[in-house]
């Protein structure tokens, strides 16, 4: 658990990978869930997934600041681009491209179970996939999913809620 030291956009990550950890197949009944992810890691990929079957890799990429009037009444209205990178190795009978279908719908459903990640987040946006498949005999897939996190804190300390 991050304490409030962190900032915001340190906490709302901290968050993320907690949620994907907690992630258990076959689990919530009755509308479960196929994927345990055998990792999940704050840093891109890699050589994290080697021997796994499900990796995802939670990481921020860039962060813009939405200028406005809250801005001068002491509020900072932030947008941070959050990328969940998965790699799954396939058993033999698997088709990669519905496999990976699949685990994107499963990202895609997880993260956005709750948006506010504890009222951390005022609201997320998915803003797209992509897969890297090279055949349909794959073993090996990968791909990304990308949101935007639509956030605020106080303009003078990101570690900081608004008063």
């Amino acid at each position: 658990m991050a304490d409030t030291s962190d900032t915001y956009r340190e906490r709302i990550l901290n968050a993320m990978e907690e949620h994907f950890t907690a992630q258990r197949q076959g689990q919530p009944g009755p509308d479960p869930y196929t994927i345990t992810w055998s990792s999940v890691e704050r840093a891109e990929i890699g050589d994290l997934s080697h021997g796994k079957a499900y990796t995802l890799a939670i990481f921020d990429v860039t962060e813009t600041v939405d200028f406005g009037v809250s801005t001068t009444q002491g509020v900072t209205n932030k947008t941070l681009r959050v990328v969940c990178e998965f790699h799954a190795m396939l058993e033999a009978k698997q088709k990669p491209s519905t496999e990976a279908n699949r685990i994107i719908g499963e990202i895609q459903r997880r993260m956005l179970e709750d948006e506010t990640y504890g009222n951390l987040a005022i609201w997320i946006q998915e803003t797209g996939n992509e897969l890297n498949i090279d055949n349909a005999v794959d073993r090996q897939i990968s791909g990304t999913v990308t949101f935007n996190v639509f956030y605020r804190h106080s303009r003078r300390d990101p570690r900081k809620e608004i008063c």
